[in-house]
């Protein structure tokens, strides 16, 4: 992003997206070039814009800071890949009901991994469906719920061609309580579905038992619905006597234009934990340091019946320092440890019982002590040939869920960034969350599981406070964007300048006028394509 005049200008450089860009260049067989290691910038260091922590003194006044906000969290379970462990240091308490979608075919509930493979627009992902008359359902919770006047669906069904001469069924099927179903939607015929594949399919998916190969057809049906439906529950029934097996690639569902309606749980974002079943459990979070802890408080949605809290120095060797409260089945429990004087670095909570419900979900854990901590802005990069280059200096983050004000309002000097993070720019919102130690290092391991899917698939406010050279103004200045992706809505000191729109377009704004010497405010909502 560039502010420019005649001659210089200002330059801020901001990429809000996922990119890597590199040098390429030949290289000796002799010649070693080595990783810079996991979590380590790779590019060049002048061009790193990440702030820098720093922990706090104690405070005199007795008043406690929750050190394990915007904290990494770590998980041994997740119900989906949208509640995850990030979500109890977010500084975000959810009020409502999760919004969960479960999927299940006649063998049983699918596993998270394959629960979206139907409805995720990939197209190689799939569900298998065995013989010649089975369903795959779909059950949604809390805000989530269908809206549709029309199904279409696309795979394959493998036949056995001697049996399979009685005709066929597709119904849509709805239900107000999972249980009950009325067809509202089917299409039926006397032949066979879709039309002939040019070669033929194993009899057993996974080619373990039978070996033989069975003609298919490929089908692309679209079901219209007796009347458009908006429910929680549906259920695609499939039959056709000497049916082997359905490979159902695509479920979409339409409204009454044909437009595909999202249905992807990541569409509805609720802050939540919630494990994969009950038993034995554990979420811990990294403080960073080894700290003075006084209190643990946690926000449950469903708590456990038995459970303890435990502190560790390496992650590994854990000591138990108290038990969870009995009989908290939802809200706030309170443990305070101060009698122990306890420091450490990591803080878990391990639970042993689940309640009636069968699973844990934990809104939030704070972990409070008299010490705060916060982050120095990286130094603005500043006038450089010409230019002045925002990167770096002041800039805030916030999702914009946790954002009322409207654009000019962010960019006014009045507006306050309670709660926002500081951003890394030029960067992504992730990388801003992964520089301040909120989310681990999704390049390592299996860290990717534990951040929220649902928490990054939404719009972003980024707001920055800046100078401008004094020789700068008085001529023609131009605000210049090197980078956005997807959209952007631009603010300068409380005027709306337009928007950006596509994949890492560049944007020119003319902000002849607007500038001044002290305390320009910049707003830049980053939206979801």
């Amino acid at each position: 992003m560039k502010i420019s005049q005649s001659t210089p200008c200002i330059s801020v450089i901001v990429l809000m997206a996922m990119m890597l860009l590199c040098t390429s260049h030949l290289v000796s067989a002799q010649e070693v070039v080595p990783t810079r290691g996991i979590g380590l910038y790779p590019g060049d260091p002048n061009e790193y814009f990440a702030p820098s922590g720093y922990i706090g003194v104690c405070n005199p006044s007795g008043t406690h800071y929750n050190i394990a906000l915007y904290r990494a969290a770590w998980a041994s379970s997740t119900r989906d890949y949208n509640h995850t462990a990030h979500l109890v240091t977010d500084g975000i308490i959810e009020k409502a009901d999760p919004s969960i979608l479960t999927v299940s075919t006649p063998v049983g509930i699918l596993p998270r991994r394959e629960a979206e493979w139907t409805i995720d627009g990939g197209p190689f992902s799939r569900n298998v469906l065995m013989g010649s008359s089975t369903w795959l359902q779909y059950d949604w919770s809390g805000a989530l719920q269908v809206k549709a006047a029309n199904v279409r669906l696309q795979g394959m069904v493998a036949y056995d061609d001697k049996v399979a001469t009685r005709g066929y069924a597709l119904r849509v099927q709805t239900s107000d309580d999972g249980e009950h179903w009325q067809t509202v939607g089917e299409q039926v015929g006397t032949g066979l579905p879709g039309t002939l594949l040019h070669y033929k399919l194993h009899s057993d998916p996974n080619k373990q038992e039978a070996q033989d190969y069975l003609p298919a057809r490929v089908l692309d049906e679209r079901i219209p619905l007796q009347v458009p439906v908006q429910t929680q529950h549906v259920r695609l029934l499939l039959e056709m006597e000497g049916a082997a097996h359905w490979d159902i690639r695509e479920v979409q569902f339409l409204d009454a234009n044909l437009s595909p309606v999202d249905v992807l749980p990541s569409t509805c974002f609720s802050s939540m934990w919630i494990s994969e079943g009950g038993g034995e459990q554990w979420l811990y979070v990294d403080l960073g340091i080894s700290l003075y802890i006084c209190q643990v408080n946690f926000n449950w949605y469903q708590a456990p019946e038995q459970g303890c809290v435990e502190v560790s120095d390496d992650a590994i060797s854990w000591r138990r320092v108290a038990d969870l409260p009995e009989n908290v089945s939802t809200g706030l429990s309170t443990i305070s440890i101060d009698s122990l004087e306890l420091q450490a670095r990591y803080v878990r909570v391990s639970m042993t019982k689940a309640g009636p419900a069968g699973y844990y979900a934990l809104r939030e854990m704070e972990v409070l002590s008299d010490l705060s901590n916060g982050f120095d802005p990286h130094p603005e990069a500043g006038l450089r040939e010409g230019r002045y280059y925002l990167s770096g200096g002041n800039w805030q983050l916030q999702r914009a869920s946790e954002v009322e004000a409207c654009g000019e309002a962010i960019a006014a000097p009045d507006f306050h960034c309670t709660g926002w993070i500081p951003a890394t720019v030029p960067g992504t919102v992730l990388a801003s969350y992964i520089n301040i130690g909120a989310v681990p290092n999704p390049n390592f391991a299996d860290n990717v599981d534990q951040i929220s899917e649902s928490f990054f698939r939404s719009n972003f406010w980024y707001r920055d406070v800046f100078d401008v050279p004094q020789e700068m103004l008085g001529t023609q200045q131009w605000l210049n964007f090197d980078g956005i992706n997807w959209k952007a809505n631009v603010f300068l000191n409380g005027q709306n300048l337009g928007s950006i729109e596509g994949a890492f377009q560049r944007g020119r704004f003319n902000v002849t006028g607007l500038l001044r010497e002290k305390g320009n405010h910049l707003a830049v909502e980053i939206m979801m394509p």
